[in-house]
């Protein structure tokens, strides 16, 4: 499985003027609500404003750096960065929030509503990070995607105080805006899919799950032993064969660009694969033999796993 992680939003635009504003953290909440308003992106291509990422972290924007997954963590928001804007005010985000592919509220719960949720801010648009919602409930390596975005603003002598939808296209953006995956903690996780083909013991195939991180990932497999056709530096998935049978130690070690480091260790016991012994040529012996005469030798062939062995029995 590839890495998943935040895809920049970019968007370009020949601006026609642009105040330079130095970069800084808001430490203020974007009101967040569900409604049934759900604005139009016919036409909202507009390029005014550009988004850096999108990323989970605490009240204060400090980012968890790595988590084990399937903890719960508490305590959490969802933060996004403004890396471009042009003079513009009153900045309105709508947007479908899925965790693991399903649609949730702002309560945490799945839903089937068309409900959407929606942020804004008065005033003028900063190049800085702005916390929207605290999430209810967020399990470590759980996938959050931003999905069906709008995003609009004003220009300053059409502030309205009142983030909204905007009435003209200018002002708006939707039609070109590809789902954002929410930068989450490095969680390292594999799952491991054993079997017999015909070899001695059960051959392994371990496949990479692991999600979050920033950037580049790069992968360390430690098999115990196992002999893999392929590098044990990549993501994978890896196949693997074992000389022996019993317990294994496998490791799986993640960075990521920020030289966060994230492992995963777990014992598996691998089985042997016992194939039941099949006679191939039965006993036999094509010569006539008069009563009272030896009569020749006798063969028999057989396949199974490991050691075969014999037992000859006679009858009068």
């Amino acid at each position: 499985m590839k890495k998943i992680t935040f895809k920049r939003l970019t968007i370009i635009l020949l601006l026609f003027f642009t105040t330079t504003i130095g970069f800084s953290q808001i430490i203020a909440d974007f009101p967040a609500t569900e409604s049934t308003l759900d604005c139009s992106i016919d036409g909202c291509n507009a390029n005014d404003v550009e988004f850096g990422k999108v990323f989970l972290a605490d009240s204060s924007g400090n980012q968890l750096a790595t988590c084990t997954a399937g903890d719960p963590i508490a305590g959490y928001y969802i933060w996004v960065e403004v890396t471009k804007t042009s003079s513009k005010h009153d900045l309105f985000m709508q947007f479908n929030l899925y965790k693991d592919n399903v649609k949730i509220g702002l309560d945490g719960n799945p839903t089937l509503s068309p409900n959407k949720i929606s942020v804004g801010d008065n005033g003028a648009i900063q190049l800085a990070n702005y916390r929207m919602f605290e999430l209810p409930s967020y399990l470590c390596g759980e996938v959050l995607e931003l999905r069906d975005i709008y995003l609009s603003w004003q220009t300053p002598g059409n502030a309205s105080g009142d983030p909204g939808c905007a009435t003209q296209s200018s002002k708006c953006s939707g039609a070109n805006l590809e789902t954002i995956v929410v930068n989450t903690p490095l969680s390292v996780d594999f799952t491991v899919n054993e079997n017999c083909d015909g070899g001695d013991y059960e051959k392994v195939v371990f496949t990479n799950t692991s999600t979050g991180g920033d950037g580049t990932l790069t992968y360390l497999w430690d098999f115990d032993g196992g002999v893999s056709n392929l590098p044990l530096t990549n993501e994978g998935p890896h196949t693997v064969v074992f000389a022996s049978g019993g317990s294994k130690n496998i490791s799986l070690t993640v960075t990521d660009s920020d030289n966060d480091v994230a492992v995963k260790n777990t014992v598996i016991t691998i089985e042997s694969c016992c194939v039941d012994t099949v006679i191939t040529t039965d006993v036999s012996d094509p010569s006539p033999v008069c009563a009272g005469s030896p009569i020749g030798a006798l063969t028999v062939s057989a396949s199974g796993t490991g050691t075969i062995s014999y037992q000859w029995y006679s009858n009068t």
